[in-house]
């Protein structure tokens, strides 16, 4: 789904804009959501994963539970280069509410939601949200991890550092980025594909749930172009990992890109 436009929609249930049940693989990209309303996700919510948003403008929609976006009950949603803003969630999460959920937030504009990202519960894992800018400098609003931002605010379970200092959602860090990670879901290897615009040195790391790390593909120089790398699903001392969603960092001097793997034995 992409370059469509979804405004003043009405929907008692799910979605006011988009909803997604029994169906994987979703895509939203480049859209315009604006102005919805629903019982649950005023502009758009993903009760199945794996799923992407990404170039989307997300605002002014309104809901009791997540005023922008609701992932819930879905695994390995990835949220990037969008602007989540104004929406209202009247009672959780104004921006976007989770809940028993995997969801990656990155290179994000989320700002004046009142609430930015709301995790409900005890989740497996938290909801990884770094590299967003959240209205202010100072970042988002925690009581105790940032009790001096001044941001939207964030619920406990929330993975919000580092933030982006300003401005200007699609602000990816140059030069690098991952292409696809295939299969994903995978149980015995996958192909982890990844660009670079100019000459750096870089290093591509496998982490855990937790952030600890599992083992280094990539260390070392790296020349412009398009790469190619395999993970066996294996630790640093060769040992298969267990089963679950594994995170993918490439550094570069520019930054850091990130990407999940989820293993399934």
């Amino acid at each position: 789904m992409s370059n469509c436009e979804f405004e003043q929609n009405v929907a008692v249930g799910m979605g006011g804009a988009v909803a997604t049940e029994l169906v994987s693989g979703i895509s939203i990209r480049r859209c315009d959501i604006h102005g919805n309303q629903s019982g649950t996700g005023g502009g758009v919510c993903l009760t199945t994963g794996p799923g992407t948003v990404e170039d989307c403008s997300i605002t002014g929609n309104s809901s009791p539970f997540g005023g922008g976006v609701v992932v819930m009950s879905a695994w390995d949603v990835e949220i990037t280069r969008c602007e989540i803003s104004s929406n209202d969630g009247w009672d959780l999460g104004g921006g976007i509410y989770a809940s028993d959920a995997s969801v990656t937030v990155s290179a994000c504009d989320i700002a004046g939601n009142g609430t930015g990202i709301y995790v409900q519960g005890m989740p497996s894992e938290p909801a990884h949200a770094v590299r967003n800018w959240w209205g202010d400098a100072s970042g988002p609003y925690h009581p105790f991890l940032n009790p001096d931002g001044l941001g939207d605010a964030v619920s406990d379970h929330v993975e919000f550092e580092p933030w982006n200092a300003t401005s200007g959602a699609g602000s990816l860090p140059p030069g690098v980025a991952f292409r696809a990670v295939s299969p994903n879901p995978f149980s015995s290897s996958t192909t982890i594909e990844y660009s670079l615009d100019a000459p750096s040195r870089l290093r591509l790391t496998v982490h855990d749930a937790s952030g600890r790390l599992v083992t280094t593909l990539v260390d070392g120089p790296g020349a412009p172009g398009i790469h190619a790398v395999a993970w066996g699903g294996r630790d640093a001392r060769g040992a298969q990992v267990a089963s679950g969603v594994y995170f993918l960092r490439l550094e570069v001097a520019a930054g850091l890109s990130e990407a999940r793997a989820v293993v399934l034995r």
